[in-house]
């Protein structure tokens, strides 16, 4: 292939770069509704992945968000300081648990609305059916993290 080929072989299929593209397209959204609680969109589902999972230490956490540990931990503090989470040694060498607190819980019960709004936006901008399949590839990559990570 020429340089010209690879160009447009690149641009015009490279899935990294068209989910990088969706990703912040769907980002803003999701953070444009949720500005007003203080919150972006990536903090709410290390909040929302944690009250589901009840506490939780950092590892699986990061595995199921397929977050590198460095991210997370910053996320993490950010959350901690508006007393979203709080962080705790589990007593199993530098392991610590997250869980959620009950202002983390007041807050996924106030922020819906917004979400929803959001939510609602993003698939009338992505189209039902790609939703549908972003649903079903995610869950099964989901699946297969909390299998592994026995969560």
């Amino acid at each position: 292939m020429n340089y010209e080929e690879i160009l447009h072989e690149i641009s015009s299929n490279c899935i990294a770069v068209r989910l990088k593209i969706l990703n912040r397209t769907i980002t803003s959204i999701y953070d444009k509704a949720l500005k007003p609680y203080g919150i972006r969109v990536t903090q709410l589902n290390v909040v929302f992945a944690v009250s589901l999972l009840g506490p939780v230490e950092i590892r699986p956490l990061c595995a199921l968000l397929s977050m590198d540990n460095s991210t997370m931990c910053r996320t993490l503090s950010r959350i901690e300081e508006k007393g979203w989470l709080i962080s705790e040694p589990s007593g199993h060498g530098k392991n610590i648990i997250i869980s959620i607190t009950q202002s983390g819980k007041e807050l996924l019960l106030s922020v819906y609305p917004a979400w929803k709004e959001a939510q609602v936006q993003a698939e009338a901008l992505m189209g039902k059916e790609l939703v549908l399949t972003l649903n079903d590839s995610v869950n099964t990559l989901m699946e297969k993290q909390r299998k592994k990570y026995s969560i």
